[in-house]
């Protein structure tokens, strides 16, 4: 999914309907991104979640615009109703 540049280091994708997973973790789930991308996978709260990059490298993890409020909402209940 990335491009390599010269130096061998990944490319984040220019895609503008994708935003940083970082940011979204952190400001609208109050959680750090390597730990918040475990619901990306689960197939619940991240089924038909629209995300791309290198799940191992959180840093360059990107979730599609419009499903950042189905996933937020969707992580939100799910550690309420875990008393997190």
């Amino acid at each position: 999914m990335y491009d390599l540049s010269k130096e061998g280091k990944k490319e984040r994708p220019m895609d503008n309907n994708y935003v940083e997973f970082g940011d979204v973790a952190r400001r609208q789930i109050g959680m750090q991104a390597q730990y918040a991308r475990r619901y990306l996978k689960d197939e619940v709260l991240g089924k038909d979640i629209r995300w791309s990059g290198d799940y191992d490298n959180y840093h360059f993890l990107k979730i599609h615009k419009d499903d950042v409020a189905t996933f937020v909402d969707r992580v939100k209940a799910h550690r309420e109703e875990m008393g997190r």
